[in-house]
């Protein structure tokens, strides 16, 4: 039988020390505040090494779990969609989450204090967000699916995306509404200047599959007209919101 690391160690570990975690706030759709201290972390597996995974597992679990209760984690999603394979019949699923910081340099200097990363089990992108919108309904728990990251680049000029902002912005509201869409982040800094660095958009569309993720984000008016594209990241199931 296939051995799944995933973390689990994690989940028990944080569920055990932080019983409030499930918690979600309500979050209002009327305003949007620009700030730019939130980052997404997106990470990639080095090894295949079951042995070497779990070497420094532990360590990477604490480290985790002290950055959650700190609040400087916040929206942790387990990718139990897409399992990284290790030998001796073993699998591990990574952790996508999003870091709090002033920088995207004091970010990764966060990122890069872990385990994994000094040990070299697995690298990382750090996207920058900008404000944190739209949290998650209720409705989104109502039926279990997988979750879906997609980070959007603008591609057109701002008088452009100026046009479309509003009809984008109703359809994602609409979808949040649903609980189709949920955790959205939004304006983050210099997305037109540096556009193919700094993410416009950062949202989680819930779907069976990546096909039918992709079918939601390919009817939203910045893809129709040409105004953003976005890249997904399978990142499993949602696990924690905050801790504060």
């Amino acid at each position: 039988m296939k051995k799944i690391l995933a973390l689990i160690i994690v989940i028990a570990m944080v569920s055990c020390d932080n019983p409030g975690t499930k918690k979600e706030k309500t979050t209002k759709a009327t305003t949007v505040e620009t700030v730019t201290n939130n980052y997404a972390v997106v990470w990639d597996v080095l090894t295949d090494d079951h042995n070497y995974v779990m070497k420094y597992l532990p360590e990477q679990v604490e480290e985790f779990n002290q950055l959650f209760a700190d609040g400087i984690i916040e929206n942790a999603y387990l990718n139990n969609y897409e399992y990284v394979k290790l030998n001796n019949d073993a699998a591990l699923a990574s952790v996508m989450f999003f870091v709090k910081a002033e920088s995207v340099i004091a970010a990764q200097a966060i990122v890069d204090k872990m385990s994994f990363v000094r040990n070299k089990v697995a690298t990382y992108n750090v996207y920058p967000v900008g404000g944190k919108w739209l949290d998650r309904k209720p409705a989104a728990d109502d039926d279990k699916k997988y979750s879906f990251a997609t980070v959007w680049f603008l591609t057109a000029d701002e008088a452009t995306v100026k046009k479309s902002v509003e009809k984008q912005s109703d359809m994602v509201i609409a979808l949040w509404e649903e609980g189709i869409i949920e955790n959205a982040y939004f304006a983050a800094e210099n997305a037109f200047e540096n556009r193919s660095l700094s993410p416009g958009m950062v949202f989680f569309v819930n779907a069976d599959t990546e096909e039918a993720a992709r079918e939601i984000c390919d009817g939203l008016v910045f893809t129709k007209e040409g105004v953003a594209k976005y890249k997904m990241f399978p990142v499993g199931t949602f696990w924690l919101g905050s801790s504060k």
